[in-house]
């Protein structure tokens, strides 16, 4: 069976518990999502948590319901050109990095003089510095993917007027095996799966 591996499509390190590890929906189906796609498996046999958010629960069920609709048309991923990708320069490929703490904020990117916020220009805002020797996290460049260029266009048919193309680097992780709907969202589809994936933003 050409499956997707589900743990592509979590970042263990989101704020968001529910985007760390896959997680049941209230009908029982197995979910993955980073925000910007959801992987739905018949079988899972991982650990799993309850999603326990209502509202993103039910905007998932809502998309997942989007495969039932008789009018969307359906084409082979196999037919599109997929752009080449090559490893991510910020992560050498790994897909993960590792990042200290900025001492001069603590974290936080910003500091406050009186009644006004600065942004900290030791880390630029970012809270963090690249050390060998720091915590790991999920790349953010590559989303853990360990490929780039980031938003790399990859274009596929019958996209409509609202949407543009997709993005390759989270595309690299569907099988030309399967199938694919255009719209917004995309909705893409194998034996045992299904998944939603948002399309790349309009300027």
């Amino acid at each position: 069976m050409n499956m997707p591996d589900i743990r592509k499509f979590s970042r263990v390190d989101d704020i968001r518990s529910y985007c760390t590890r896959p997680v049941m929906l209230k009908d029982g189906r197995i979910v993955a999502t980073d925000s910007r796609s959801v992987l739905c498996v018949d079988a899972f046999d991982g650990e799993v948590a309850p999603l326990n958010n209502d509202r993103t629960d039910n905007a998932i069920v809502e998309g997942l319901a989007m495969h039932d609709d008789p009018a969307r048309a359906w084409y082979l991923l196999s037919e599109v050109e997929r752009p080449e990708l090559t490893a991510c320069k910020d992560c050498n490929g790994t897909g993960r990095v590792r990042y200290t703490d900025c001492e001069d904020c603590d974290g936080d990117g910003v500091f406050q003089h009186g009644n006004h916020d600065y942004t900290c220009k030791e880390c630029d805002g970012e809270g963090r510095h690249r050390a060998a020797d720091g915590k790991e996290h999920v790349c953010d460049e590559c989303s853990g993917l360990g490929l780039g260029p980031r938003y790399t266009s990859m274009q596929l048919k019958d996209m409509p007027s609202d949407a543009r193309d997709v993005d390759a680097v989270l595309m690299s992780r569907f099988p030309d095996g399967c199938e694919y709907s255009p719209g917004n969202p995309v909705l893409i589809r194998g034996e045992g799966w299904k998944a939603i994936l948002m399309p790349m933003r309009n300027n």
